[in-house]
């Protein structure tokens, strides 16, 4: 006689072997997909980063190529480029607004008075003043919370040597409008804009890297190549830091809107006994290994930091007759 089996209080389960049995992962198990995940983050995340830093610095670019159809549309108007800064103190920005579709911003500024530098309590012009401009800021550019003023990560070519402001670039504070003709190393090797960085504006330790330092040479002006050793080899941890170097877009002359190329990119910015026009401010950006620069012709090329210290001042003059080779870029 067959007795019946007892039967288990879940069906089939009586059937099963034990390796077709639900179980759960282990801790070693799960210690490595923990690691592999772990792993994969590690090198996707990088390669994002690259790929934003990418679409930024295109960006970027692109913003300098409107710059340079506005200053040909300029140009082609008033047969000369804009001044570094006019008679009251307003940049070549300024002049530009009406070329990059912002007639709003520049009808409402009163020409009559000079550009806003300090007070913006008072009117006129505070409120374009403050104005964050779009085309006139790189997306990888650090946009302040702490500055009053609208800023620009982008400034003029005002020549090759801090200590003869706008005497051999693009855009002056004392010389009449440069016109093309006057561009005799040629528009595709001359230089019209660069990127810098505008930061936060305030003295940390350690400093940002566009702080400006104070070196002290005497009430004669310098040595050129001695000033810009000496500002090259500053020590910043030491160094006296002064609040110069400001990036307001609607203000005219060096440290706001023009710059100069005596430094390679990312070179320290240095004034002697805090005068501006013998300021030495180097191109900068927030990409890596270099700065977008705009040239007179319109082109937009990427120029390494490591580019021949030469060969970059040569891109600051518009007639000092240099030979440039393509290595350069």
């Amino acid at each position: 006689m067959v007795q019946n089996r007892p039967q288990s209080c879940y069906p089939g389960s009586a059937t099963r072997s034990p390796s077709q049995r639900n179980r759960g992962l282990s801790l070693v198990e799960t210690l490595v997909v923990i690691a592999i995940i772990g792993l994969l983050i590690a090198i996707i995340l990088p390669a994002v980063q690259a790929a934003r830093e990418s679409a930024r610095r295109m960006r970027c670019a692109n913003n300098l190529k409107q710059i340079g159809i506005a200053l040909q549309n300029y140009t082609g108007m008033h047969r000369a480029l804009p001044k570094g800064s006019n008679n009251y103190g307003y940049s070549l920005h300024v002049m530009l607004l009406p070329e990059l579709e912002q007639s709003v911003i520049y009808n409402s500024i009163n020409f009559s008075v000079n550009a806003p530098i300090i007070n913006l309590s008072l009117p006129p012009n505070s409120t374009a003043a403050v104005i964050a401009i779009p085309v006139f800021l790189c997306p990888s550019d650090e946009i302040s919370v702490f500055r009053q003023f609208g800023l620009t990560s982008y400034a003029g070519n005002g020549g090759c040597e801090g200590l003869l402001p706008g005497a051999e670039g693009v855009f002056s504070e004392s010389l009449a409008p440069v016109g093309y003709e006057s561009i005799l190393d040629g528009t595709s090797q001359t230089a019209a804009v660069a990127e810098w960085v505008s930061g936060t504006g305030q003295t940390l330790n350690p400093p940002e890297d566009n702080a400006t330092y104070s070196l002290s040479f005497g009430s004669a002006v310098p040595n050129f190549d001695t000033f810009s050793g000496a500002c090259a080899s500053i020590q910043p941890s030491t160094s006296k830091i002064v609040a110069a170097k400001r990036c307001r877009w609607i203000c005219g002359g060096f440290g706001d809107t023009l710059l100069n190329f005596a430094m390679l990119p990312r070179e320290h910015n240095c004034l002697n006994q805090g005068n501006m026009n013998s300021g030495l401010f180097p191109a900068n950006s927030r990409h890596p290994s270099g700065v977008n620069v705009l040239f007179v012709d319109g082109h937009v090329t990427f120029m390494r930091d490591s580019v021949n210290l030469a060969a970059w001042r040569a891109l600051g003059t518009r007639a000092g007759a240099e030979v440039i080779q393509d290595p350069v870029y």
